[in-house]
């Protein structure tokens, strides 16, 4: 975490760690251990929420470990990650819908689907710090942190939503003021984002976290091309003001 300029811009890397101690999580987690022992989902969900914040610590302690003993022992715990391996998740088959690229690179959806544009329907399962429920949302602008926090970008506002156009990806780049992400994460919402299938069930989406730390590395850097080794999780928070409390 580096200062920049007048210092009120951060640069946010992922080659570096800094461990700090949390009087949210010291605060939160007993309570949310107990009552998830006890069977109360939104206790669980605010468990997770702690494994979370600590970034899924390889190897597992506190929350983490604590949650997935309890999902062991039959606690309505949500699942943390995927039981699939890298490869299996980055190969499944599970998501039904089917395109075509047209001659000019365009994606379409096959002549059945025809009237249909090639953007794909996610959806966001969204909670609080606490666990607490607070409800689905269409997926639609919700992830840009440069847009939430007022941030010059240097993507123009017409493409943010190109990248959930089939076959495309953009790169969205700019400078956060540190006192807007900090007022981003004050009261953080966590997520689990899913993309919708053509029978309009909903698939967990397999996250890969760049700044996760198993052992000692960081597996989703992927030096040298080597993704066999990644970690896929399912729920992640955009911003964090009160984790490192």
């Amino acid at each position: 975490l580096l200062a920049q300029g007048d210092e009120d811009v951060m640069v946010l890397g992922v080659g570096s760690t800094r461990q700090v101690e949390s009087d949210t999580a010291r605060h939160l987690y007993v309570a949310c251990a107990v009552g998830c022992d006890q069977g109360n989902s939104t206790s669980c969900q605010c468990l997770v929420n702690l494994c979370v914040l600590s970034l899924y610590p390889q190897p597992q302690s506190g929350a983490c470990s604590l949650a997935r003993k309890l999902r062991d022992e039959g606690k309505p715990v949500p699942e943390l990650g995927f039981s699939k391996s890298a490869e299996e998740l980055i190969t499944d088959s599970a998501l039904a819908w089917r395109y075509t690229f047209s001659r000019d690179g365009r994606a379409q959806f096959p002549r059945l689907d025809q009237g249909r544009d090639s953007y794909s329907v996610f959806w966001l399962a969204t909670y609080g710090t606490e666990g607490q429920w607070r409800g689905w949302e269409l997926l639609d602008r919700q992830l840009e942190l440069c847009e939430r926090t007022g941030a010059a970008s240097a993507s123009a506002a017409d493409q943010s939503r190109a990248w959930k156009d089939f076959g495309s990806s953009i790169v969205i780049s700019c400078e956060v003021p540190y006192r807007q992400l900090l007022e981003c994460g004050r009261d953080p919402v966590f997520y689990e984002l899913f993309i919708e299938n053509p029978d309009a069930t909903l698939l967990p989406v397999p996250l890969r976290l760049a700044n996760i730390v198993t052992f000692g590395r960081r597996p989703n850097n992927n030096a040298g091309g080597v993704v066999d080794d990644d970690v896929f999780v399912r729920r992640f928070v955009l911003c964090d003001s009160v984790g490192g409390r």
